[in-house]
């Protein structure tokens, strides 16, 4: 006995593959490393300090993710380090 496939499955299959990839991409969240998220960079660099890292490389590891490296950032991020009674990173 042998398969026979009619075009209206492949027709119907087709579209829930394509259906399946489209829906699935809204499930994935957006890095935050491609954009400028300054609310970001203080919880992140408290989590990477409690991991063990050294102050320094948890907030350039902070910066990294949340950062996109333009000026309106930079002075973003100052502000919220301020907020959060830390030392100002940029522009020192």
């Amino acid at each position: 006995m042998t398969s026979t496939t009619h075009t209206k499955q492949m027709k119907f299959s087709t579209f829930v593959a394509i259906a399946a990839v489209i829906g699935g991409s809204f499930l994935i969240p957006a890095k935050a490393g491609y954009g400028c998220y300054p609310s970001l960079v203080v919880p992140d660099y408290k989590e990477f300090v409690s991991g063990g890292a050294a102050p320094r490389m948890a907030m350039e590891m902070s910066l990294g993710e949340n950062t996109d490296g333009s000026t309106n950032c930079k002075f973003r991020v100052n502000a919220a380090l301020k907020k959060a009674g830390m030392q100002p990173y940029y522009f020192r």
